[in-house]
């Protein structure tokens, strides 16, 4: 059963999960920077976006509409993204309140979603 959520709490989710995607790789780059998985996520990330874009693009010129697995894709995708772009700047400042504001940007959107049937 596929739910909708209001277009107020699509935009805070998305913006949301952008401040802890970009926080979190900022507090950790150094590891991930370290370990090597900068480069992984870099190229993870790059093509799950191909996908997504191609997979969105075929979808319209067919004149379909997009399913919602593959907006979760995107979704993922464009999170780890902003991960790698958080990794890059280690210097971000408050970091860790970034990331609670962030958190608590998704709060409406999840209870909007996982609700009980209205």
């Amino acid at each position: 059963m596929t739910r909708r959520i209001t277009e107020k709490n699509i935009g805070l989710l998305i913006l949301g999960e952008s401040l802890v995607a970009l926080s979190l790789g900022s507090i950790y780059s150094l590891r991930l920077v370290k370990s090597g998985l900068s480069f992984a996520i870099f190229i993870g990330a790059t093509l799950i976006a191909i996908y997504y874009i191609n997979n969105s693009f075929l979808t319209w010129y067919r004149g379909g509409t997009t399913k919602p697995f593959t907006q979760l894709v995107g979704l993922v995708g464009g999170f780890f993204l902003l991960l790698f772009f958080g990794i890059q700047s280690p210097q971000l400042p408050f970091k860790n309140y970034i990331l609670i504001i962030g958190f608590l940007l998704v709060l409406p959107a999840l209870r909007e979603l996982f609700r009980g049937a209205d």
